[in-house]
């Protein structure tokens, strides 16, 4: 059977399911080179035909990974001048849980109710003019980013948690995932959404609330305020009941960025990020560890684009009550075209949790398409037996590496496939590496690590071991170790690690391991294979490109290919 997940809000994307098993997930970013692309995802669906064979008639069910979508791409404007749609949608989720028996709300939803049935009749006409005949299903937003975080988890039994900007007028709930099943316990309206408290957050500190959430984190660090923080308190709190981050004075969009602005008057970005960072963790630590206490469950799983926040999983992992801890790989919506995808394998096939090998389920490129690329951009091509001698002595003579391989990773995290890899020993490099790529950030790069290092680097690494596969929690770095390695840890002493092994990562893992002779280093940096505001590099031209600006300064193509300038 094979069962077609698709996520057409921001991040869209789609995921195949063939005979209960993951055959294929990727983004449209990937694609059209727009980043986070807000669409219907076209150009994705295709790609999975081409990868899988699959055609659109070959469907047998389609998942959707919202009930209804009514945002559009102006979705984080404050300014007011969003169209009509946007003011119904902000009239919705602003009652949403405070007045649902107002005259507004239903007015709004009526309206809502409209919009969505003619955008269900829409995609029920592109796949029925493609032959496709099956069943096609729209889920609860949340109960779809819970399905991908449990399902993948590999935990019979777990505690599933989901915190988001909003979708389908929730931003959260809380899950227990047992014998293969969902069954919810709690919610949170979207009014009290923790998403669009960092959105705020990140809107008043300067920049893109949908895409530098990340920076907030990374800034939290540079300027500790007890004075912000005890601001920042009296508007946020916990619902200890319904286990839920709280917006006590029920601000919303303008309203919210305008108190906000007033509140934080005086205080720098760095203080208000380390505000809002401490508000952020300790309600929703505090929340997890209400559930865990709720089900019973010290196994915990997370999704939503609040989990994106490595330095709250982290937390999260310390708590006394929790055993371990797994965030899916694509924690954002969109991962949530996978997750539909497997709500309805468990439902046709009595699908159980099973673990995640890896993730690289995107598409790849054939040896001789790779070689005609090289030499269309000008390059010749070198091609070589062992490659990870010479990769591991140019990064420890300080050069930048490009790496190319095999299929492309889902998610947003560059997991060896289509990464950069650099020497980890310069404490300048977050500085001029950056700049390089006309990146601004503010935490070190991540590290890549051969996992049977991990734990002698790493404090409570058991516990987020099968997070670190997925470079998706942050560790303490062994405070006797953080001198030798400044490329990749944060002033608070911590690095996201990315953990390898020679069965899932032949290459990486021997690159890492011919490193380790030279330097004595078991681990390097690994950054994403992209410029700042634009996707990770999907094609060999885009990866060449890289080489040809200067970017990077070698180019390896997996398994033995080298682009030569």
């Amino acid at each position: 059977m094979n069962i077609l997940g698709i996520n057409d809000s921001h991040d869209s994307g789609v995921a195949l399911i063939k005979d209960g098993r993951i055959v294929y997930a990727a983004n449209e970013e990937r694609f059209t080179r727009k980043k986070m692309h807000w669409g219907f995802p076209y150009a994705s669906l295709k790609n999975m035909s081409e990868q899988c064979g699959v055609d659109i008639a070959d469907i047998d069910l389609v998942g959707f990974g919202f009930k209804g979508m009514v945002e559009v791409p102006t979705a984080v404007d404050f300014s007011g001048k969003a169209g009509f749609k946007r003011k119904v949608f902000e009239k919705i989720t602003k009652h949403s849980g405070k007045f649902p028996e107002s005259k507004t709300f239903v007015a709004c939803s009526r309206l809502a109710a409209q919009i969505l049935r003619k955008n269900r009749g829409l995609v029920r006409d592109y796949f029925a003019k493609r032959g496709m005949k099956g069943k096609i299903t729209f889920f609860d937003h949340h109960e779809s980013h819970a399905a991908s975080a449990y399902f993948t988890s590999g935990w019979d039994k777990a505690t599933v948690v989901t915190v988001d900007g909003g979708g389908d007028g929730l931003a959260g709930s809380v899950y227990t995932g047992e014998n293969g099943q969902l069954k919810k316990i709690s919610e949170c309206p979207k009014i009290h959404s923790a998403g669009n408290f960092w959105a705020y957050i990140t809107y008043i500190c300067g920049f893109d609330p949908q895409r530098h959430g990340g920076k907030i984190t990374g800034l939290a660090a540079y300027h500790p305020s007890p004075e912000a923080y005890e601001k920042l308190r009296t508007v946020y709190s916990l619902d200890r009941d319904k286990m839920h981050f709280r917006n006590d004075k029920y601000l919303f969009w303008r309203s919210a960025v305008n108190y906000l602005q007033e509140l934080m008057k005086g205080f720098s970005r760095e203080e208000i990020a380390y505000a809002a960072q401490r508000v952020l963790e300790e309600n929703v630590t505090e929340a997890v560890r209400l559930a865990v206490l709720r089900t019973g469950n010290p196994r915990v799983v997370l999704a939503g684009g609040v989990f994106a926040n490595v330095t709250l999983n982290k937390r999260i992992m310390e708590l006394a009550e929790v055993e371990e801890v797994f965030i899916h790989p694509h924690m954002g919506d969109g991962g949530t075209s996978l997750g539909a995808a497997l709500l309805l394998a468990s439902r046709y096939h009595e699908l159980q949790s099973h673990p995640l090998d890896n993730v690289y389920f995107g598409d790849s490129f054939k040896t001789e398409e790779i070689i005609s690329a090289i030499k269309k951009e000008g390059f010749s091509c070198e091609k070589l037996e062992h490659p990870e001698r010479m990769i591991a002595e140019m990064m420890h003579q300080g050069k930048v590496i490009g790496l190319f391989q095999g299929r492309m990773e889902y998610g947003p995290r560059a997991l060896c496939n289509r990464s950069i890899l650099a020497r980890p020993t310069d404490p300048e490099i977050k500085d001029w590496l950056n700049k390089r790529m006309d990146r601004t950030e503010f935490m070190p790069f991540a590290p890549v690590i051969m996992e049977e290092f991990a734990a002698a680097y790493f404090d409570n690494y058991p516990k987020g071991e099968y997070a670190a596969r997925f470079m998706t929690m942050a560790f303490m770095v062994k405070q006797e170790l953080r001198a030798g390695i400044p490329g990749v840890v944060h002033l608070d002493g911590t690095a996201r690690p990315q953990t390898v092994n020679k069965n899932r990562q032949p290459l990486m893992h021997s690159i890492l391991n011919e490193y380790y002779k030279i330097s004595g280093l078991p681990l390097c940096i690994n950054t994403s294979f992209n410029k700042h505001e634009e996707p990770i590099v999907h094609s060999p031209a885009e990866a060449l490109h890289a080489l040809k600006i200067g970017m990077i300064d070698e180019l390896f193509f997996g398994p033995n290919l080298r682009a030569c300038k």
